[in-house]
């Protein structure tokens, strides 16, 4: 269910005293997607909500039920990429707002993946240095392969020859895949 619509208001909903107030690490971005949150005790029942907006850092949620200020609660978030992210978050808010309730909440705590799983989602572009380790060892096995097949070529006269000849067309076909390569991985 998506609560924006059940609360009858739209998810740029803020209030002014807390926008004023509010001072952000990260951008963020404007999605609407409903998460599932649990209370650290156990003996309480999950609640749902939908978020109105979503960074790295943090997230403006909307339910039906005030979530108290200071309290932290686990959150599942699954994306319409097939991922789900967990998570600790910490309200840092809370006001009414009609039938439902606004809320701020921080991430306190999510794992390495499920951050950079976030990161990407909310913004495509996003380029890490995991990716240049990435691409770091794919030039480090083409390079090998390069060298291995050179020391291959090199050792017969006919196929030295043959090298010399097609060397600047297979670099320039490796050069053009690459260029592919990268284009498809930043989409």
């Amino acid at each position: 269910m998506n609560y924006h619509k059940a609360l009858g208001h739209s998810a740029q909903t803020v209030p002014a005293d807390i926008a004023q107030g509010e001072r952000r690490q990260h951008v963020r971005h404007d999605r609407e997607l409903d998460v599932m949150l649990r209370p650290r005790h156990p003996a309480e029942e999950p609640r749902k909500g939908s978020i109105a907006d979503l960074s790295p850092g943090g997230m403006r949620l909307q339910s039906m039920a005030e979530l108290p200020v200071g309290e932290e609660f686990q959150f599942t978030l699954p994306l319409d990429t097939g991922i789900t992210l967990r998570g600790m978050a910490l309200v840092r808010w809370a006001c009414q707002t009609g039938p439902g309730y606004l809320h701020g909440l921080e991430i306190m705590d999510m794992k390495f993946w499920d951050r950079r799983h976030l990161s990407r989602f909310l913004s495509p572009r996003y380029f890490d240095f995991v990716d240049v380790l990435d691409l770091a060892l794919q030039f480090g096995f083409v390079a090998i392969g390069v060298l291995m097949a050179s020391e291959l070529f090199y050792s017969n006269p006919h196929l030295r020859q043959a090298l010399r000849e097609t060397l600047p067309l297979g670099l320039a076909s490796l050069a053009a895949l690459l260029g592919l390569y990268l284009a498809y991985r930043r989409r």
